[in-house]
């Protein structure tokens, strides 16, 4: 018969087989919306190997990517698919991951970024960051023409970025860029793989008084069908040489003064919430959305654009409240075929709403 001593060190050989778990958190819907393969992540203390982890759902591995994110610290991103108001729990533990299977991947040139889906999806992204998205492609359909300006700090781009990959898929890719001065902030922008969107944070940037970002879509026939989200979501029809825009203004925090033109003429208004801040843009093959982050909810003074300009121009502009040192800016564009409603599977105020994160 061992003895205790003895039972002691079996004990402890058999605790070191079992998984060491390494952390404990709950994804939560709290927007009150059904989610289908939503992207999401937590990021937790780890100095081990990220390779080494893996995520459970109760006893069940989920297919998540885990990336080094900073002296640490790792970050787990995955997907998954959450009714209105429900809460699922995830464990971190050592131990062999769940296959992720078909991924996206980051190709490089001597110039450029190319991110491709499994599903024939492709964004090109100059490491310079010139134009923003150089190319957006789904196999044969274009949404991008050439020549877009990017990102522009008061009308003018930033100097010449540098980038770099951050995370290399399967489940998601990210590039960060500097361009080595304070002044213009840092860009990052993340492409996961269950959603056909680009997110774009740019941040840090000092003295500018309206960051923007214009990108030029690749529009087929008329009219081009525009769709604001704003009070009770409004719709235009744009001929040849027409635009249309919702223009907001933050009259005092929590109450934004807005307006949408159309065609030049005045086409509704509002004073207060709902107004979620994004647009579709659509022809009868692709549709693009944009939806920004925190529209209109910044401190008073602030100004913010969306527009749908002649010949394709996509414009998303944020003017600072006076007196504001930094200024900062994050959007989406999801890039989609007809009809939105089943090749977006999601909706905007989704991307404006991700998932939380609650730590246990």
């Amino acid at each position: 018969m061992p003895t205790n001593f003895a039972r002691c060190l079996l004990a402890a050989a058999a605790a070191s087989l079992l998984p060491a778990q390494v952390a404990v958190f709950e994804v939560r819907e709290d927007y009150g919306m059904r989610r289908f393969g939503y992207p999401a992540r937590a990021s937790f203390a780890f100095d081990g190997d990220p390779a080494t982890l893996r995520l459970l759902e109760g006893a069940k591995p989920v297919p998540a990517q885990f990336t080094r994110a900073a002296p640490g610290r790792v970050d787990a991103d995955f997907s998954l698919s959450l009714g209105p108001g429900e809460t699922r729990r995830f464990t971190v533990e050592r131990g062999e991951p769940a296959p992720a299977g078909h991924g996206i991947r980051v190709e490089e040139t001597a110039d450029t970024f190319l991110v491709r889906y499994p599903q024939g999806l492709e964004f090109e992204i100059r490491k310079d960051l010139r134009g923003l998205l150089h190319a957006a492609r789904q196999r044969d359909l274009v949404y991008l023409k050439p020549g877009s300006r990017g990102l522009l700090a008061d009308g003018s781009p930033p100097a010449a970025f540098k980038g770099r990959v951050t995370k290399r898929g399967p489940l998601v890719a990210a590039m960060v860029f500097d361009s080595g001065q304070a002044r213009d902030g840092a860009v990052e922008i993340e492409f996961p793989r269950s959603k056909s969107w680009a997110e774009v944070r740019w941040r840090g940037v000092a003295g500018a008084r309206e960051l923007a970002a214009e990108l030029n879509l690749e529009l087929e026939g008329e009219p081009t069908l525009v769709h604001f989200g704003a009070g009770t979501m409004v719709y235009a029809a744009l001929r040849q040489g027409q635009a249309a825009a919702l223009h907001a203004t933050v009259a005092a925090p929590g109450r934004p003064e807005w307006t949408i033109e159309a065609a030049g003429q005045p086409y509704a208004s509002g004073l207060g919430f709902p107004l979620d801040g994004w647009a579709h843009v659509r022809d009868a093959r692709r549709a693009t959305a944009l939806a920004v982050d925190g529209f209109a909810r910044g401190p008073a003074g602030t100004r913010e654009t969306i527009e749908a300009r002649p010949g394709g121009l996509l414009r998303v502009a944020r003017a600072a409240a006076p007196g504001a040192r930094e200024s900062s800016l994050r959007f989406w564009v999801h890039f989609v075929v007809m009809p939105v409603e089943v090749g977006a599977a999601t909706s905007p105020q989704s991307m404006q709403n991700p998932l939380r994160i609650e730590w246990r």
